[in-house]
Protein backbone atom coordinates (compact mmCIF):
# COMPACT_ATOMS: atom_id res chain seq x y z
CA UNK A 1 0.00 0.00 0.00
CA UNK A 2 2.66 2.39 0.96
CA UNK A 3 4.50 1.31 -2.46
CA UNK A 4 1.39 2.59 -4.22
CA UNK A 5 0.54 5.78 -2.62
CA UNK A 6 4.51 6.88 -3.08
CA UNK A 7 3.86 5.67 -6.86
CA UNK A 8 0.87 7.82 -6.96
CA UNK A 9 2.75 10.93 -5.63
CA UNK A 10 5.36 10.58 -8.32
CA UNK A 11 2.57 10.04 -11.36
CA UNK A 12 1.01 13.45 -9.83
CA UNK A 13 3.76 15.18 -9.71
CA UNK A 14 4.94 13.96 -13.19
CA UNK A 15 1.27 15.53 -14.20
CA UNK A 16 1.51 18.52 -12.53
CA UNK A 17 5.15 19.28 -14.21
CA UNK A 18 3.12 19.03 -17.60
CA UNK A 19 0.57 21.61 -16.76
CA UNK A 20 0.79 24.99 -15.16
CA UNK A 21 -1.91 27.05 -13.54
CA UNK A 22 -3.26 29.97 -15.85
CA UNK A 23 -4.84 32.69 -14.21
CA UNK A 24 -6.49 36.23 -15.65
CA UNK A 25 -3.53 38.00 -13.84
CA UNK A 26 -1.01 35.31 -15.60
CA UNK A 27 -2.83 36.02 -19.20
CA UNK A 28 -2.24 39.58 -18.64
CA UNK A 29 0.99 39.64 -17.45
CA UNK A 30 2.20 37.86 -20.69
CA UNK A 31 0.44 39.50 -22.96
CA UNK A 32 1.50 43.25 -21.69
CA UNK A 33 5.03 41.19 -21.79
CA UNK A 34 4.90 40.24 -25.43
CA UNK A 35 3.52 43.73 -26.54
CA UNK A 36 6.10 45.09 -24.83
CA UNK A 37 8.83 42.69 -26.57
CA UNK A 38 7.10 43.40 -29.54
CA UNK A 39 7.54 47.22 -29.55
CA UNK A 40 10.97 46.82 -28.48
CA UNK A 41 11.97 44.43 -31.78
CA UNK A 42 9.23 46.74 -33.95
CA UNK A 43 11.86 48.09 -35.75
CA UNK A 44 13.78 45.10 -36.97
CA UNK A 45 10.27 43.20 -37.57
CA UNK A 46 9.47 45.96 -39.64
CA UNK A 47 12.57 45.27 -42.18
CA UNK A 48 11.40 41.68 -41.92
CA UNK A 49 8.03 42.51 -43.91
CA UNK A 50 9.58 43.86 -46.31
CA UNK A 51 11.44 39.77 -46.96
CA UNK A 52 15.26 39.27 -47.62
CA UNK A 53 14.84 41.25 -51.29
CA UNK A 54 15.11 44.67 -49.02
CA UNK A 55 19.04 43.60 -49.46
CA UNK A 56 20.26 43.42 -52.60
CA UNK A 57 23.93 41.97 -52.88
CA UNK A 58 24.03 41.50 -56.42
CA UNK A 59 22.77 45.13 -57.53
CA UNK A 60 20.19 43.56 -59.29
CA UNK A 61 17.39 46.44 -58.27
CA UNK A 62 16.25 48.95 -60.62
CA UNK A 63 17.19 51.38 -57.22
CA UNK A 64 19.24 51.85 -54.55
CA UNK A 65 17.89 49.97 -51.61
CA UNK A 66 21.17 50.58 -48.99
CA UNK A 67 18.40 53.56 -47.40
CA UNK A 68 15.52 51.08 -47.04
CA UNK A 69 16.42 49.49 -43.76
CA UNK A 70 17.07 53.03 -42.36
CA UNK A 71 14.11 54.67 -43.81
CA UNK A 72 11.79 51.73 -42.32
CA UNK A 73 13.72 52.33 -38.68
CA UNK A 74 12.69 55.86 -38.89
CA UNK A 75 8.91 56.58 -36.62
CA UNK A 76 7.23 58.09 -39.62
CA UNK A 77 7.24 54.72 -41.43
CA UNK A 78 4.86 52.99 -39.41
CA UNK A 79 2.18 54.75 -40.85
CA UNK A 80 3.74 56.12 -44.34
CA UNK A 81 2.21 53.70 -46.33
CA UNK A 82 -1.46 54.06 -45.18
CA UNK A 83 -4.22 52.99 -46.31
CA UNK A 84 -2.45 50.78 -49.18
CA UNK A 85 -0.13 49.22 -47.38
CA UNK A 86 1.20 48.25 -43.54
CA UNK A 87 4.46 48.64 -42.88
CA UNK A 88 3.42 47.56 -38.84
CA UNK A 89 4.56 43.94 -37.94
CA UNK A 90 1.63 43.33 -35.73
CA UNK A 91 -0.58 42.62 -37.88
CA UNK A 92 -0.59 40.35 -41.27
CA UNK A 93 -3.57 42.49 -42.62
CA UNK A 94 -2.37 44.47 -45.61
CA UNK A 95 1.27 44.00 -45.74
CA UNK A 96 3.74 44.05 -49.05
CA UNK A 97 2.82 40.64 -50.16
CA UNK A 98 -1.15 40.34 -49.13
CA UNK A 99 -1.90 43.63 -51.29
CA UNK A 100 0.74 43.84 -54.39
CA UNK A 101 1.19 40.10 -54.88
CA UNK A 102 4.77 41.05 -55.54
CA UNK A 103 8.71 41.65 -54.08
CA UNK A 104 10.76 44.55 -54.21
CA UNK A 105 12.12 43.18 -57.45
CA UNK A 106 9.25 45.21 -59.50
CA UNK A 107 10.85 48.51 -60.03
CA UNK A 108 7.94 50.76 -59.96
CA UNK A 109 6.63 49.41 -56.72
CA UNK A 110 10.63 49.78 -55.39
CA UNK A 111 10.56 53.09 -56.13
CA UNK A 112 7.35 53.97 -55.44
CA UNK A 113 7.56 52.55 -52.07
CA UNK A 114 11.36 54.43 -51.33
CA UNK A 115 9.58 57.73 -52.46
CA UNK A 116 6.76 57.19 -49.64
CA UNK A 117 9.37 56.55 -47.36
CA UNK A 118 11.18 59.41 -48.57
CA UNK A 119 8.58 61.98 -48.79
CA UNK A 120 7.06 60.99 -45.19
CA UNK A 121 11.18 61.29 -43.31
CA UNK A 122 11.95 64.39 -45.16
CA UNK A 123 8.66 66.01 -45.87
CA UNK A 124 9.82 67.90 -48.80
CA UNK A 125 8.64 67.88 -52.28
CA UNK A 126 11.55 69.73 -53.78
CA UNK A 127 14.20 67.65 -52.57
CA UNK A 128 16.31 65.92 -54.29
CA UNK A 129 15.91 62.59 -53.50
CA UNK A 130 12.18 63.00 -53.50
CA UNK A 131 12.37 64.68 -57.27
CA UNK A 132 14.58 61.20 -58.23
CA UNK A 133 12.42 58.68 -56.81
CA UNK A 134 9.17 60.54 -58.08
CA UNK A 135 10.73 60.76 -61.99
CA UNK A 136 11.79 56.88 -61.11
CA UNK A 137 8.27 55.98 -60.26
CA UNK A 138 6.62 57.60 -62.89
CA UNK A 139 9.05 56.54 -65.68
CA UNK A 140 8.43 52.79 -64.80
CA UNK A 141 4.84 53.04 -64.15
CA UNK A 142 4.67 54.34 -67.66
CA UNK A 143 6.77 51.79 -68.89
CA UNK A 144 4.66 48.91 -67.41
CA UNK A 145 1.69 50.26 -68.49
CA UNK A 146 2.77 49.28 -72.16
CA UNK A 147 3.00 45.70 -71.68
CA UNK A 148 -0.71 44.44 -71.59
CA UNK A 149 1.01 41.45 -69.30
CA UNK A 150 2.02 43.41 -66.40
CA UNK A 151 -0.10 46.52 -67.15
CA UNK A 152 -3.19 45.85 -64.65
CA UNK A 153 -0.91 43.70 -62.08
CA UNK A 154 -1.44 44.63 -58.10
CA UNK A 155 1.99 45.41 -58.20
CA UNK A 156 1.41 48.41 -60.50
CA UNK A 157 -1.73 49.37 -59.33
CA UNK A 158 0.05 49.45 -56.28
CA UNK A 159 2.72 52.05 -57.06
CA UNK A 160 -0.01 54.25 -58.53
CA UNK A 161 -1.95 54.24 -55.38
CA UNK A 162 1.48 55.37 -53.20
CA UNK A 163 1.51 57.82 -55.93
CA UNK A 164 -2.14 59.28 -55.15
CA UNK A 165 -1.12 58.88 -51.34
CA UNK A 166 1.65 61.51 -52.07
CA UNK A 167 -0.95 63.79 -54.24
CA UNK A 168 -2.95 63.57 -50.89
CA UNK A 169 -0.46 64.83 -48.98
CA UNK A 170 0.29 67.87 -51.10
CA UNK A 171 -3.19 68.18 -51.20
CA UNK A 172 -3.62 67.85 -55.09
CA UNK A 173 -7.32 66.31 -56.08
CA UNK A 174 -7.08 66.68 -59.73
CA UNK A 175 -4.14 64.78 -60.04
CA UNK A 176 -5.49 62.46 -57.39
CA UNK A 177 -8.54 62.07 -59.62
CA UNK A 178 -6.59 61.46 -62.76
CA UNK A 179 -4.40 58.59 -60.98
CA UNK A 180 -7.90 57.31 -59.73
CA UNK A 181 -9.54 56.93 -63.34
CA UNK A 182 -6.48 55.56 -64.21
CA UNK A 183 -6.75 52.69 -61.66
CA UNK A 184 -10.14 51.50 -62.31
CA UNK A 185 -9.49 51.66 -66.10
CA UNK A 186 -6.59 49.64 -65.68
CA UNK A 187 -9.17 47.03 -63.37
CA UNK A 188 -11.78 47.10 -66.07
CA UNK A 189 -9.15 46.19 -68.69
CA UNK A 190 -8.09 43.22 -66.15
CA UNK A 191 -11.15 42.34 -66.14
CA UNK A 192 -11.95 42.03 -69.74
CA UNK A 193 -8.88 39.89 -70.61
CA UNK A 194 -10.29 37.46 -67.35
CA UNK A 195 -7.47 39.07 -65.37
CA UNK A 196 -7.85 38.44 -61.20
CA UNK A 197 -7.43 40.97 -58.75
CA UNK A 198 -7.28 39.75 -54.99
CA UNK A 199 -9.36 41.66 -52.19
CA UNK A 200 -6.40 42.91 -50.94
CA UNK A 201 -5.62 45.34 -53.84
CA UNK A 202 -9.36 45.97 -54.30
CA UNK A 203 -8.94 47.33 -50.23
CA UNK A 204 -6.61 49.57 -50.70
CA UNK A 205 -8.14 50.47 -53.54
CA UNK A 206 -11.12 51.45 -52.27
CA UNK A 207 -9.82 53.18 -48.85
CA UNK A 208 -7.14 55.08 -51.10
CA UNK A 209 -10.20 56.66 -52.81
CA UNK A 210 -12.55 57.61 -50.02
CA UNK A 211 -9.21 58.86 -47.83
CA UNK A 212 -8.27 60.92 -50.53
CA UNK A 213 -11.96 62.08 -50.95
CA UNK A 214 -12.22 63.14 -47.41
CA UNK A 215 -8.98 64.83 -46.97
CA UNK A 216 -8.82 66.89 -50.06
CA UNK A 217 -11.95 67.07 -51.97
CA UNK A 218 -11.75 64.98 -54.46
CA UNK A 219 -14.04 63.33 -56.59
CA UNK A 220 -14.80 59.14 -55.49
CA UNK A 221 -13.97 57.04 -58.23
CA UNK A 222 -15.86 53.91 -56.28
CA UNK A 223 -17.53 53.36 -53.20
CA UNK A 224 -18.57 50.67 -50.35
CA UNK A 225 -20.54 48.80 -53.22
CA UNK A 226 -18.20 48.41 -56.00
CA UNK A 227 -16.00 45.43 -55.49
CA UNK A 228 -17.90 42.61 -54.03
CA UNK A 229 -15.50 41.07 -51.88
CA UNK A 230 -15.96 44.48 -49.33
CA UNK A 231 -19.47 44.24 -49.52
CA UNK A 232 -20.92 44.15 -45.99
CA UNK A 233 -24.39 43.14 -44.77
CA UNK A 234 -25.71 43.23 -40.84
CA UNK A 235 -25.21 39.79 -38.74
CA UNK A 236 -28.85 38.50 -38.44
CA UNK A 237 -27.47 36.54 -35.47
CA UNK A 238 -26.40 39.85 -34.03
CA UNK A 239 -29.24 42.23 -34.50
CA UNK A 240 -29.80 43.20 -30.76
CA UNK A 241 -26.40 45.05 -31.12
CA UNK A 242 -27.46 47.77 -33.68
CA UNK A 243 -29.04 49.73 -31.69
CA UNK A 244 -29.65 53.89 -31.75
CA UNK A 245 -28.06 54.64 -28.55
CA UNK A 246 -30.25 56.84 -26.22
CA UNK A 247 -28.37 60.36 -26.92
CA UNK A 248 -29.57 60.72 -30.62
CA UNK A 249 -32.87 59.31 -30.02
CA UNK A 250 -34.09 62.76 -28.34
CA UNK A 251 -32.62 64.33 -31.68
CA UNK A 252 -34.31 61.97 -33.82
CA UNK A 253 -36.28 64.76 -35.79
CA UNK A 254 -32.77 66.76 -36.35
CA UNK A 255 -30.74 63.60 -37.34
CA UNK A 256 -33.06 61.75 -39.66
CA UNK A 257 -33.33 58.08 -40.39
CA UNK A 258 -30.47 57.60 -42.62
CA UNK A 259 -27.94 58.97 -40.21
CA UNK A 260 -29.70 56.65 -37.99
CA UNK A 261 -29.71 53.93 -39.65
CA UNK A 262 -25.99 54.25 -40.02
CA UNK A 263 -25.32 55.25 -36.18
CA UNK A 264 -26.92 51.47 -35.52
CA UNK A 265 -23.95 49.91 -37.49
CA UNK A 266 -21.60 52.50 -35.16
CA UNK A 267 -22.65 50.75 -32.07
CA UNK A 268 -22.50 47.48 -33.44
CA UNK A 269 -19.24 47.75 -34.38
CA UNK A 270 -18.39 49.61 -31.15
CA UNK A 271 -20.08 46.77 -28.88
CA UNK A 272 -18.02 44.27 -30.77
CA UNK A 273 -14.47 46.27 -30.32
CA UNK A 274 -15.84 46.54 -26.80
CA UNK A 275 -16.52 42.93 -26.34
CA UNK A 276 -13.16 41.44 -28.36
CA UNK A 277 -9.44 41.75 -28.44
CA UNK A 278 -8.84 41.69 -31.83
CA UNK A 279 -6.24 38.86 -33.19
CA UNK A 280 -3.92 41.22 -35.33
CA UNK A 281 -2.76 37.65 -37.25
CA UNK A 282 -6.86 36.70 -37.49
CA UNK A 283 -7.40 38.01 -41.10
CA UNK A 284 -10.97 36.83 -41.76
CA UNK A 285 -12.20 38.74 -38.42
CA UNK A 286 -9.93 41.61 -39.61
CA UNK A 287 -11.56 41.68 -42.83
CA UNK A 288 -15.31 41.27 -41.47
CA UNK A 289 -14.80 44.39 -39.36
CA UNK A 290 -12.62 46.63 -42.49
CA UNK A 291 -16.05 46.00 -44.23
CA UNK A 292 -17.93 47.00 -41.47
CA UNK A 293 -16.15 50.06 -40.77
CA UNK A 294 -15.30 50.52 -44.41
CA UNK A 295 -19.47 50.81 -44.88
CA UNK A 296 -19.83 53.09 -42.52
CA UNK A 297 -17.42 55.80 -43.37
CA UNK A 298 -18.33 55.56 -47.21
CA UNK A 299 -21.97 55.94 -46.41
CA UNK A 300 -21.34 58.72 -43.91
CA UNK A 301 -19.25 60.62 -46.44
CA UNK A 302 -22.31 60.35 -48.95
CA UNK A 303 -24.35 61.91 -46.30
CA UNK A 304 -22.02 64.96 -45.81
CA UNK A 305 -21.32 66.00 -49.00
CA UNK A 306 -20.42 70.15 -48.79
CA UNK A 307 -24.81 71.03 -49.63
CA UNK A 308 -25.61 69.52 -46.05
CA UNK A 309 -23.23 72.05 -44.52
CA UNK A 310 -25.64 74.39 -44.94
CA UNK A 311 -29.15 72.48 -45.27
CA UNK A 312 -28.43 71.01 -41.77
CA UNK A 313 -25.53 72.21 -39.74
CA UNK A 314 -26.23 70.40 -37.08
CA UNK A 315 -26.44 66.99 -38.42
CA UNK A 316 -23.31 68.12 -40.56
CA UNK A 317 -21.73 68.43 -37.29
CA UNK A 318 -23.21 64.67 -35.97
CA UNK A 319 -21.77 63.37 -39.49
CA UNK A 320 -18.24 64.52 -39.29
CA UNK A 321 -17.96 63.57 -35.35
CA UNK A 322 -19.61 59.97 -35.94
CA UNK A 323 -16.65 59.07 -38.84
CA UNK A 324 -13.97 60.67 -36.42
CA UNK A 325 -15.21 58.04 -33.72
CA UNK A 326 -15.91 54.98 -36.66
CA UNK A 327 -12.25 55.83 -37.45
CA UNK A 328 -10.79 55.68 -33.73
CA UNK A 329 -12.49 52.46 -33.30
CA UNK A 330 -10.30 50.30 -35.47
CA UNK A 331 -6.57 51.63 -34.74
CA UNK A 332 -4.65 48.30 -34.45
CA UNK A 333 -4.88 48.73 -38.31
CA UNK A 334 -4.36 51.74 -39.41
CA UNK A 335 -2.17 53.93 -36.66
CA UNK A 336 -1.90 57.10 -38.94
CA UNK A 337 -3.32 60.20 -37.36
CA UNK A 338 -3.95 61.71 -40.81
CA UNK A 339 -7.93 61.12 -40.84
CA UNK A 340 -8.85 62.35 -37.23
CA UNK A 341 -6.37 64.84 -36.90
CA UNK A 342 -8.05 66.90 -40.10
CA UNK A 343 -11.46 66.14 -39.28
CA UNK A 344 -11.17 67.27 -35.97
CA UNK A 345 -9.78 70.45 -37.30
CA UNK A 346 -12.53 70.72 -39.88
CA UNK A 347 -14.97 70.11 -36.97
CA UNK A 348 -13.73 72.70 -35.35
CA UNK A 349 -14.44 75.14 -38.36
CA UNK A 350 -17.49 73.88 -38.78
CA UNK A 351 -18.71 75.09 -35.22
CA UNK A 352 -17.24 78.42 -35.40
CA UNK A 353 -17.98 79.38 -38.89
CA UNK A 354 -21.81 78.35 -38.49
CA UNK A 355 -24.32 80.25 -36.06
CA UNK A 356 -25.88 77.19 -33.99
CA UNK A 357 -26.34 79.40 -30.51
CA UNK A 358 -29.68 78.17 -30.47
CA UNK A 359 -29.56 74.66 -31.60
CA UNK A 360 -26.64 73.91 -29.04
CA UNK A 361 -29.42 75.22 -26.14
CA UNK A 362 -31.91 73.14 -27.30
CA UNK A 363 -29.94 70.05 -28.23
CA UNK A 364 -27.44 70.54 -25.77
CA UNK A 365 -26.16 66.58 -24.96
CA UNK A 366 -25.81 66.07 -28.55
CA UNK A 367 -23.35 68.96 -29.06
CA UNK A 368 -21.42 68.12 -25.63
CA UNK A 369 -20.80 64.78 -27.71
CA UNK A 370 -19.46 66.56 -30.45
CA UNK A 371 -17.42 69.21 -28.68
CA UNK A 372 -15.60 66.07 -26.29
CA UNK A 373 -15.27 64.00 -29.84
CA UNK A 374 -13.28 66.82 -31.42
CA UNK A 375 -11.32 67.62 -28.44
CA UNK A 376 -10.38 63.92 -27.50
CA UNK A 377 -9.22 63.45 -30.96
CA UNK A 378 -7.06 66.75 -32.21
CA UNK A 379 -4.34 66.13 -30.37
CA UNK A 380 -2.22 68.35 -27.82
CA UNK A 381 -1.47 72.20 -29.22
CA UNK A 382 -3.41 75.03 -30.14
CA UNK A 383 -7.02 73.60 -31.62
CA UNK A 384 -7.49 71.56 -28.31
CA UNK A 385 -6.67 74.75 -26.68
CA UNK A 386 -9.75 75.87 -28.83
CA UNK A 387 -12.16 73.07 -27.93
CA UNK A 388 -11.00 73.26 -24.12
CA UNK A 389 -12.37 76.49 -24.02
CA UNK A 390 -15.67 75.80 -26.49
CA UNK A 391 -16.36 73.26 -24.38
CA UNK A 392 -16.24 75.23 -20.99
CA UNK A 393 -18.66 77.88 -22.75
CA UNK A 394 -20.74 75.17 -23.20
CA UNK A 395 -21.10 73.67 -20.25
CA UNK A 396 -22.40 77.16 -19.30
CA UNK A 397 -25.20 76.85 -21.51
CA UNK A 398 -26.72 73.96 -19.94
CA UNK A 399 -30.07 74.63 -19.11
CA UNK A 400 -30.95 73.74 -15.06
CA UNK A 401 -32.19 70.35 -15.99
CA UNK A 402 -28.99 69.11 -17.26
CA UNK A 403 -26.31 71.59 -15.53
CA UNK A 404 -25.72 68.63 -13.26
CA UNK A 405 -25.12 65.86 -15.97
CA UNK A 406 -21.74 64.80 -15.77
CA UNK A 407 -19.78 63.89 -18.89
CA UNK A 408 -19.12 60.41 -17.99
CA UNK A 409 -22.40 59.59 -17.46
CA UNK A 410 -23.22 61.74 -20.94
CA UNK A 411 -20.74 60.16 -23.22
CA UNK A 412 -21.64 56.71 -23.08
CA UNK A 413 -25.25 57.52 -24.47
CA UNK A 414 -23.73 58.62 -27.87
CA UNK A 415 -20.84 56.69 -29.49
CA UNK A 416 -18.58 56.32 -26.94
CA UNK A 417 -15.78 53.37 -26.39
CA UNK A 418 -14.40 53.28 -23.17
CA UNK A 419 -12.08 50.65 -24.02
CA UNK A 420 -10.68 52.58 -27.61
CA UNK A 421 -11.38 56.40 -26.44
CA UNK A 422 -10.75 56.82 -22.41
CA UNK A 423 -7.04 57.04 -22.76
CA UNK A 424 -7.01 60.21 -24.90
CA UNK A 425 -10.02 61.57 -23.20
CA UNK A 426 -7.92 61.46 -19.73
CA UNK A 427 -5.41 63.22 -21.32
CA UNK A 428 -7.53 65.99 -22.53
CA UNK A 429 -9.48 66.58 -19.34
CA UNK A 430 -5.49 66.54 -17.30
CA UNK A 431 -4.27 69.34 -19.53
CA UNK A 432 -7.48 71.38 -19.77
CA UNK A 433 -9.41 70.46 -16.61
CA UNK A 434 -9.01 73.63 -14.81
CA UNK A 435 -9.77 75.72 -17.78
CA UNK A 436 -13.14 73.54 -19.09
CA UNK A 437 -14.67 73.33 -15.21
CA UNK A 438 -13.37 76.75 -13.79
CA UNK A 439 -16.65 78.01 -13.16
CA UNK A 440 -17.83 74.44 -11.57
CA UNK A 441 -17.09 72.69 -8.82
CA UNK A 442 -13.99 70.39 -9.61
CA UNK A 443 -14.17 68.18 -6.89
CA UNK A 444 -17.44 66.79 -8.46
CA UNK A 445 -17.44 63.56 -10.83
CA UNK A 446 -17.34 64.44 -14.38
Amino acid sequence: MKRYHRQKRLTDGQRQANFCQVTAESIVKKRTKREATGEKNASRMLRDTMAVETFDPFDSFAADTSELPKLLDHPLARQAGEPVINFSSQTGFQGLRTVFRSSLADPALLNAILLTLTFAVIGNPESAKFLAYKGETLRWVNQQLQDPEIAAAPATIGAILLLVGIEARLNNPKSIQMHMNGVIHLMKQSSIRHGYLHDGIKRAVFWQDLICAVLTGSTRAIDHETFVELIWRRDPLLLPIFQVPEGFVRSADLLGSEFLSIVRDIRALQAIRDATDVDYYDSVTIMRLDNHQASIESRLYNLGKDPMRFENPALYCCIVAAHICTYMLFTEVWSASVVPSFLTRYLMEILQCISIENLRVEHWSLFAWVICTGATFVGPGSKQTEYALMLQRHLELAPPPLASDKLHVLLPSFIWSEKTYSKRWAQFLTRYRSVIFKHIDTDTSI
